[in-house]
């Protein structure tokens, strides 16, 4: 069993080893390997919110968005659809 406080980055195992072994694969990995970063024409999102923009990306996997500038955002994948991109490559 795990317990996930989401967002937050804390994991609590109730297993020592399972705990142990999650630590490990988080030192030695990307937290979000596949990050795209993406420039608008300037002002064509600048009144949209992050959660509009990135609805014209949700059926490609599951990701965080955060706006980088006023013509820019982030989308930090954590989960690819492999129907949508099967050679996972953003």
């Amino acid at each position: 069993m795990m317990l996930d406080a989401f967002g937050s980055g804390r994991v609590y195992h109730f297993n020592p080893v399972a705990h142990n072994a999650y630590k490990k694969h988080t030192e030695e990995n990307d937290e979000f390997p596949q990050t795209v970063y993406l420039v608008f024409e300037k002002g064509h999102i600048s009144d949209w919110s992050a959660e509009t923009v990135s609805e014209l990306f949700a059926d490609y996997g599951d990701f965080y968005a955060q706006k980088g500038t006023e013509d820019s955002i982030f989308l930090e994948f954590f989960f690819v659809d492999p129907k949508a991109v099967p050679e996972k490559n953003l």
